[in-house]
């Protein structure tokens, strides 16, 4: 699925790992991942509408960031053709600076539309210490991660 026209010279790039903050279970992400979302494709409205109504999923590619969502944070991989820099995007469409960016210390990039379950690498359990547990049906799986609180 192409992104939205305009949106494509946002495109993420690179091989990043995405995380998404959220208080849905595992066993119901992992099987069906984010579903497809449809709505609006304005990214202004979106950031200053958190969300709602947008056709965009909000992650982010600081972990510790997207822990404030929920108890569980999961890491997304596989999807950089489809995920664009908000903070970016929202500073041309807006025509303002980066010091007027919502929400610019969550670092999000917007994917556009779906999330497939096996673009979804695994979780970390915020009520577990944040123990991580391997999505074993991911494209690219990453048996094993670490959750280290910066300092």
């Amino acid at each position: 699925m192409p992104l939205p026209n305009g949106y494509s010279k946002f495109r993420m790039g690179g091989l990043a790992c995405l995380y998404k903050g959220t208080d849905t279970a595992p066993d119901k992400i992992f099987g069906g991942g984010w579903p497809v979302k449809v709505g609006d494709i304005d990214i202004a409205n979106h950031l200053l509408n958190k969300g709602k109504g947008s056709c965009w999923w909000s992650t982010s590619l600081d972990k510790f960031a997207s822990a404030l969502f929920g108890r569980y944070v999961y890491r997304i991989v596989g999807l950089n053709d489809m995920a664009i820099v908000a903070n970016e995007a929202y500073c041309v469409v807006k025509k303002k600076g980066f010091d007027q960016v919502p929400f610019r210390e969550q670092a999000e990039m917007s994917v556009y539309s779906v999330i497939p379950p096996d673009c979804i690498a695994g979780v970390f359990d915020g009520n577990d210490n944040y123990s991580y547990r391997p999505n074993l049906a991911s494209r690219i799986p990453m048996n094993t991660a670490t959750w280290i609180w910066p300092e």
